[in-house]
């Protein structure tokens, strides 16, 4: 059952309805929109939004929403049924826009850091997905980009905006709470990347079941492979397994991980065949009320975890 959708996460007496389609965005606007807006989310702490079905009182939630606010770039591929559905008339706010983007590679083409020389892999989901210099690959664009703490920086530009724009007597109070969370978010990411640039690149390998970390890499310099691509659907053979299991071996990766809205029992495979360092569970795409049940509480754990694996 989805509760969140049904228990609000501001104060009874917020004028403003706010819908989010996942509890990192909900987590934001609450952070945001403080007691002048009542947030309620879609896909619950603890839930997989690529494999997420509505229901009737997400319909009913929406349909009576000020705002609803989205991640974009394909992340919620069940939305446009449920607006449909519930007839939603108010502003939609895409909390991506104007984000730096980076594509999932169409061809796994490899591409060294000084952009010499290309090596040709055969695509398979559940060939290693390697990042190096992934912003300059084409097909489909990562939605995860929430796991960059400058991307959340714009995350929370666009929803103050949004907030200012349909409720402007309380323009500056949004202004004020965003400047305070966009602090937090900085000194955040100061602290980790002094500590990620003092580890030698080698060290900086890690496997994850699913590309959902690459705007994290790309922020720290990490290597960052994936068992699968940017969604959780899909299964591998074992003989994709076999290979996966060869290239971890060859390759010095530091440390493998599960997600807590993933399926690793693939990931769990490699880490017995390999012997790789198990580095824990990393929060992918929900907050989680046990582990972190905030933003800013997901990001400082999966920074720990990661760099108490790779050091």
């Amino acid at each position: 059952m989805n509760v969140m959708a049904e228990r609000e996460e501001s104060g009874a007496g917020a004028s403003l309805q706010l819908v989010a389609t996942f509890s990192v965005l909900a987590d934001m606007a609450k952070a945001v929109g403080g007691d002048h807006v009542s947030v309620s989310t879609l896909v619950d702490w603890g839930e997989d939004a690529h494999v997420y079905r509505p229901s009737p009182q997400n319909v009913k939630h929406l349909s009576k929403a000020d705002l609803l606010l989205m991640n974009g770039l394909g992340f919620e591929g069940w939305l446009a049924r449920l607006v449909a559905a519930a007839d939603f008339n108010g502003l939609t706010v895409i909390a991506t826009e104007n984000v730096r983007l980076i594509r999932e590679r169409k061809d796994l083409r490899r591409h060294s850091h000084g952009h010499h020389g290309e090596e040709e892999h055969k695509h398979s989901s559940a060939s290693l997905d390697e990042n190096d210099d992934i912003s300059k690959m084409v097909g489909r664009v990562d939605p995860h980009a929430w796991h960059s703490l400058q991307a959340a920086k714009v995350y929370i530009r666009n929803i103050t905006n949004a907030l200012a724009k349909v409720d402007p007597p309380h323009a500056g109070e949004y202004e004020t709470n965003a400047q305070a969370y966009i602090e937090e978010l900085d000194l955040l990411n100061q602290a980790y990347e002094k500590k990620f640039l003092a580890l030698p690149a080698s060290q900086r390998q890690m496997v994850v079941p699913h590309n959902a970390f690459a705007y994290l890499a790309r922020d720290y310099g990490l290597k960052m492979r994936s068992l699968q691509g940017i969604s959780t659907g899909g299964e591998a053979s074992a003989a994709q397994i076999a290979q996966v299991v060869r290239q971890v071996r060859s390759s010095g990766v530091k440390a493998i991980f599960e997600e807590n809205v993933a399926d690793n029992r693939l990931i769990k495979v490699v880490q017995m065949e390999t012997g790789v360092n198990f580095g824990g569970e990393l929060i992918s795409g929900a907050l989680s009320h046990e582990l972190a049940p905030s933003y800013l509480d997901m990001m400082q754990y999966n920074l720990a975890k990661i760099y108490q694996a790779l050091k």
